[in-house]
């Protein structure tokens, strides 16, 4: 499966690998999109690029051929792994999304019930952890939004919708409202709506 190079978290974010490192996260609606395709037993596949705090990608790839998942993990391009270094492989029967035991308002994404070790990031359980996602707070939202209006405005309400927060704003003085969609992992704004007098 392994064709990598050594690539940047923005060239991994172009090639629509599900990234993650110092400089963000991207792309993350494709784990979903793979769990649902794997839920209904329909080929799939996905990369994960993982960067380490000095920006070397460890490519983490999975093929769903409809009743196993191949997995690969590929750490050719990190310059402090050490003397395990290269790519290592295992066939799994379990892709699972759940939340944290440990962290409140954490997303995993673990794989299970694998034919080897190649490093388990749970052994006591046999799982790989792939990925995790951090919901940011309302406050976190009501504040990402604050700073996207750039005005004093003052927050209706805020709610919580899928995968992103809906936050409702009036502009102070005025008639001018807003309604401003907040992506619960990433903070960014999806989507926003704006309403003059």
């Amino acid at each position: 499966m392994s064709n990598h190079r050594d690539m940047s978290f923005a060239e991994a974010e172009k090639a629509g690998y599900v990234a993650i490192g110092p400089d963000g996260i991207a792309n993350v609606d494709r784990l979903d999109l793979f769990h649902d395709r794997i839920q209904k037993h329909k080929k799939s596949q996905l990369t994960i690029v993982s960067f380490t705090d000095e920006g070397d990608p460890i490519f983490l790839d999975l093929k769903f051929d409809g009743q196993d998942i191949h997995y690969e993990r590929d750490n050719t391009w990190d310059k402090f792994g050490g003397n395990h270094k290269g790519i290592e492989a295992t066939t799994c029967s379990s892709f699972n999304k759940r939340p944290s035991n440990e962290i409140s308002n954490r997303t995993e994404y673990v794989l299970s019930d694998c034919s080897a070790d190649i490093g388990f990031s749970f052994p006591d359980r046999e799982e790989y952890l792939l990925f995790f996602l951090d919901e940011i707070t309302e406050t976190e939202a009501e504040d990402a939004v604050i700073k996207y209006v750039n005005k004093p405005i003052t927050i209706i309400s805020v709610t919580k919708k899928e995968n992103q927060y809906e936050v409702k704003w009036e502009l102070e003085g005025t008639c001018e409202s807003g309604i401003d969609y907040i992506d619960i992992y990433t903070g960014k704004s999806t989507n926003a709506v704006r309403t003059m007098c």
